[in-house]
């Protein structure tokens, strides 16, 4: 998603896995989906206006099921084509936003002219 080197910000946390118990990326599936159904969310606590994450309980109370490596593996080997497409689209999508952005004032403000819209379009597809 981002193109150059990133760094955590405060308050956060950078997480590593013994790689010969458990891929990275079954990992982070894991924290998505505690993340996604709200379990993560009994490890918070909001005191004032913001929420601290009590990373301690966290590491003592959660569960990963950990399958064997070879079925890690073979997962990996059918997700990981799905997760590489999801990361291209997201780029795309980003960079659709971009072009929008730029467009849209010139498009607003009258600098590009559509009104033949329609006829470079089907000489476009005849081509």
């Amino acid at each position: 998603m981002f193109e150059g080197d990133v760094i955590c910000a405060s308050f956060c946390k950078r997480l590593r896995v013994k790689e010969d118990l458990l891929e990275p990326l079954l990992f982070y599936l894991h924290l998505r989906t505690i993340y996604d159904n709200k379990h993560i969310d009994q490890f918070q606590v909001q005191s004032t206006g913001i929420k601290n994450f009590q990373f301690k309980a966290f590491l003592e109370k959660e569960i990963i099921v950990v399958p064997p490596k070879s079925l890690q593996s073979k997962y990996l080997d059918l997700a990981t084509s799905k997760f590489e497409l999801n990361q291209t689209l997201g780029q795309m999508n980003a960079n659709l936003r971009t072009q929008r952005d730029l467009l849209l004032p010139r498009l607003i403000s009258g600098e590009i002219d559509v009104s033949d819209i329609g006829e470079q379009m089907a000489e476009a597809a005849a081509e």
